[in-house]
């Protein structure tokens, strides 16, 4: 049995995309970064569209990716539960 799951992308205008290299290994990253602190996959899926579409905006494969502390700021409720 196979499941779907959806997630909207996280909104960005389509002027600030500057490069996509790596925006797929960030989305990943985002995703195995909030299972592996036990959230749900779809915690993950979100956090995973943000650190991507964040990505996106700087040239080169890791500039613009965001430290976990803007994470926490920008994406309600994903890390409620933590301090920092």
């Amino acid at each position: 049995r196979f499941v779907t799951f959806r997630c909207p992308a996280w909104r960005i205008d389509e002027k600030d995309i500057v490069d996509t290299t790596g925006a797929g290994d960030a989305y990943i990253a985002g995703v195995i970064h909030a299972l592996v602190r036990e959230r749900s996959l779809e915690s993950g899926m979100k956090l995973g569209s943000y650190v991507a579409a964040k990505k996106l905006t700087k040239l080169g494969a890791r500039e613009g990716t965001p430290w976990r502390s803007e994470a926490i700021a920008e994406v309600p409720g994903l890390f409620l539960s933590e301090k920092t």
